[in-house]
């Protein structure tokens, strides 16, 4: 008798182990490979402006309320100027952002603008390990917007890519020497994109629960709340900036739907949306590379100047001169042939 129950508890035992195991399991690798995805390996910088023949300087600063030391490029302009453009890159990127930074760069020096590019934490040679998706970036790019300001710079523009370009948007309403930004392939809200895209890093996150837990677990494990990254909330704060959100309809990561939310959302004469044809994540640069560098470079030239001059905002101006999207194709064309 002692013996059959001996046996049953065993059974027992063993079945809420092996029970608590199934369950148990895909959790732990959906939080093991969430891990992963926040720490990518440091994408090696593979070239410097001097390619693009701009004179440089290497420069460090901190990242704002935190010890993270983040490192760059200075680029001057090609006069001395009130006006600078800082650059966010995207997730496992760094401040080259596949040479698209280093070409607007060499655009804005020829109109008179200097260039900040910096790599956020975890990412080229700048501290750190972790990746969170915009949640500590934005202590990075307010760490480079304080640098630029200590070097007396005055109107600053932001130009952000993918989670650089959510980043840009984030912070933007809290700098209000901040006159433009340029996102391409932003999202909206980092918690519904990572729940959404879960299922991309493990099939098991299809199952309706696990996104849920496989966030909790990442936010216990990195101190990252997603569901505070909320792009779709910070650009309604913009309406009396210049925001150009610019798209590949092919995007197969972050759709471009992303992005027309964010024009809705915006409902701003200053906010201009450019769906490209391209077919892939940030792919409007290198499917329409000439008019992507007129397009930027005269949007961000037009809104620090405007800054720059303390003029009426666009709203108020001539109807003409507003920068709207059915506009302002046609106005900047005629400014940059030579690019």
């Amino acid at each position: 008798m002692r013996r059959k129950r001996r046996k049953k508890r065993i059974w027992f035992w063993l079945s809420f182990w092996c029970l608590l195991l199934i369950v148990l399991t895909p959790s732990a690798s959906i939080a093991f490979l969430g891990w992963q995805y926040l720490h990518p390996p440091k994408k090696p910088i593979a070239e410097t402006p001097e390619v693009f023949h701009l004179d440089y300087q290497d420069v460090s600063f901190e990242s704002q309320n935190e010890n993270v030391t983040l490192k760059g490029w200075l680029v001057p302009a090609a006069e001395e100027t009130s006006r600078i453009v800082i650059f966010a890159h995207g997730y496992s990127e760094n401040r080259t952002s596949a040479n698209v930074a280093l070409h607007m760069a060499k655009a804005l020096h020829s109109r008179s603008i200097a260039s900040l590019m910096f790599d956020f934490r975890g990412a080229g040679e700048s501290d750190g390990t972790m990746t969170s998706l915009g949640y500590y970036e934005k202590q990075d790019l307010l760490g480079a917007i304080d640098y630029a300001k200590g070097l007396g710079y005055e109107q600053i523009g932001l130009v952000g890519f993918s989670m650089g370009a959510s980043t840009a948007l984030e912070v933007a309403p809290e700098v209000p020497e901040v006159q433009a930004v340029v996102a391409d392939s932003a999202f909206t809200n980092l918690d519904q994109y990572l729940e959404t895209n879960l299922a991309n890093l493990h099939p098991l996150a299809e199952v309706e629960f696990m996104p849920k837990l496989a966030m909790w677990e990442a936010s216990l494990l990195t101190g990252i709340e997603p569901e505070t990254v909320q792009p779709i909330l910070s650009i309604q704060n913009l309406r009396d900036r210049g925001v150009f959100l610019i798209h590949a309809q092919g995007d197969e990561i972050i759709p471009a739907s992303e992005s027309m939310e964010l024009a809705e959302a915006s409902a701003s004469m200053n906010t201009v949306l450019w769906v490209s044809p391209a077919k892939k994540h940030v792919g409007t640069y290198s499917k329409e590379t000439n008019e992507y560098l007129v397009r930027t470079t005269a949007f961000l030239s037009y809104y620090l100047d405007k800054g720059r001059h303390s003029t009426q905002t666009a709203a108020k101006k001539d109807p003409a001169d507003v920068t709207t999207r059915a506009t302002f194709s046609g106005n900047i064309a005629r400014e940059d042939a030579e690019l």
